[in-house]
């Protein structure tokens, strides 16, 4: 194989070449590589049967190329199964026309996620951990495509370099580090039976992207083939008629294990309830019997089983058509709370809740939206306002990036008030003025974030994390129907 030093690497990142016994290939130097003696690091090109080469892609990129080896990562693998069919991320996310053998190899892949605001690149070498002579973690379905393995290497990279720390953590996290979008977690038991098919539906059929999970105890999954604390992805979302004309709703989903772990009831590929379908239904909907990991699951069982859904679009869904309205207002803004200076914990502790930072939210209004609702009748003329959606985020930033995020968050929230002039609220202001909503409970989870529906004029946002004193950076992205203007105060 011929070797190539001089290959290009993205701007700021910082590599060392260090020769091994193949010749000069990369290795990354801030990778940690687990001292295991069960545990070997070989490259692609060392995996392969002989007269085979290895590649990042073998044919079209697809679900079932990602299959979960022995790492708690079905979080993040559940995830890449979901944007899988989505060239324009996994080319976002891996740029195309890298090598893995060949005269431009250089044992250096080259990765962007999107982290806290801005497309971070990263760059690791190709070593992959084997044991017994197979991959150890995760894996595609061809023996010669390695995209998923390196993909788990380079967001292990990102997690302080090692593969431990993202063993657990949450699916809409992954999902917003894979397309720079806005993930919303529903409690299923929460929402009306009718409202969640409906929402799940117009999601799937605007390319939005679902995952779905059980907590552990709350759903008796051990009889039925699920798994608690398991993510799966939701691939497909369809209404079909029986044989005598009732809809019946259902959900295809997927175990990123890609094995016969699946679920064994009404609907599943052995279920006699398929019979209550014609052959040309069966096969539009493509329904197999494979120990594949994937299987279908009728409405009331989703609902029985599953207890929370993950939605991510590229922003939010105002108008509840299921697809994210790209015509709306982003901006974002950072901020930090210090100890003794301006991490104030929430409004429990009324002493110091005002020194948490805190920044204006200006709605302006649109003199064509006014004169619309003139003409309806819904707003006399001399009004000055319009009521407009607004989603408003707070995203703690992983500052340290030792051990794994999950365990390292604080708990998080923010409080928005309606004010007069864009100052700073100072204690007796909050003392006799109540806020006019808020994020919710406090919690560890990496971004939290609030619908509301808002008139123009100014706002207050201040963040904060629950108990006193405890530092972090981060980040609050605002979505709206509408202009505005965001600024720190």
């Amino acid at each position: 194989m011929g070797m190539k030093q001089n290959f290009r690497i993205p701007k700021g990142i910082r590599i060392e070449i260090i020769d091994d016994l193949k010749g000069s290939l990369f290795v990354d130097p801030d990778f940690i590589y687990t001292n295991n003696e069960e545990i070997s690091w070989k490259r692609p090109f060392e995996l392969v049967e002989a007269g085979q080469k290895p590649e990042l892609f073998v044919g079209e990129v697809c679900k079932k190329d990602v299959l979960q080896g022995n790492l708690g990562d079905c979080w993040f693998l559940s995830a890449c199964a979901a944007i899988s069919h989505h060239s324009m991320f996994m080319n976002k996310v891996l740029p195309p026309n890298q090598s893995l053998y060949g005269e431009n190899y250089s044992g250096l892949l080259h990765f962007r996620f999107w982290r806290f605001g801005t497309w971070k690149d990263v760059v690791i070498d190709d070593l992959l951990p084997v044991k017994y002579g197979k991959l150890h973690y995760a894996r595609c379905l061809e023996e010669n495509e390695f995209w998923l393995p390196l993909l788990e290497k380079a967001y292990a990279k990102i997690h302080d370099g090692q593969y431990a720390n993202i063993e657990g953590g949450f699916s809409k996290d992954a999902l917003v580090d894979l397309t720079g979008g806005i993930s919303e977690k529903y409690s299923v038991k929460e929402m009306e039976e009718a409202n969640l098919f409906k929402y799940l539906l117009r999601a799937y059929k605007s390319d939005a992207f679902v995952t779905c999970s059980a907590k552990k105890g709350e759903t008796d999954t051990e009889n039925v083939g699920l798994l608690a604390n398991h993510t799966y992805t939701v691939t497909q979302v369809e209404i079909v008629r029986d044989n005598q004309k009732n809809k019946i709703r259902l959900f295809r989903i997927r175990n990123p294990w890609g094995n016969g772990k699946e679920w064994t009831g009404s609907w599943s590929d052995s279920s006699i309830a398929w019979q209550t379908l014609s052959h040309r239904t069966r096969e539009i909907l493509g329904q197999r019997k494979e120990e594949d990991g994937e299987f279908w699951m009728s409405l009331p069982d989703f609902i029985s089983y599953f207890t929370e859904v993950t939605i991510c679009t590229l922003g939010p869904d105002f108008n509840a058509d299921g697809s994210a309205d790209l015509n709306r207002k982003y901006d974002y803004i950072s901020g930090k709370w210090i100890k003794g200076k301006s991490a104030g914990g929430c409004i429990n502790n009324m002493d110091t809740f005002c020194i948490n930072p805190q920044f204006c939210l200006t709605i302006f209004e649109d003199s064509t939206d006014a004169e619309d609702e003139i003409e309806d009748g819904e707003l006399e003329r001399g009004t000055s306002f319009c009521h407009y959606s607004v989603l408003i985020a707070l995203m703690q930033i992983d500052d340290s990036q030792k051990g794994r995020p999950v365990e390292n968050r604080k708990k998080i929230g923010f409080c928005l008030y309606k004010v007069d002039e864009p100052k700073r609220l100072d204690k007796e202001y909050l003392l006799y003025n109540r806020d006019i909503g808020d994020s919710g409970d406090f919690t560890n989870w990496r971004e939290v974030c609030a619908r509301f529906t808002l008139e123009t004029g100014n706002y207050i946002i201040i963040p904060s994390t629950f108990h006193q004193n405890q530092e972090a950076s981060f980040l609050i992205r605002v979505f709206s129907q509408k202009i505005f203007k965001l600024t720190a105060l």
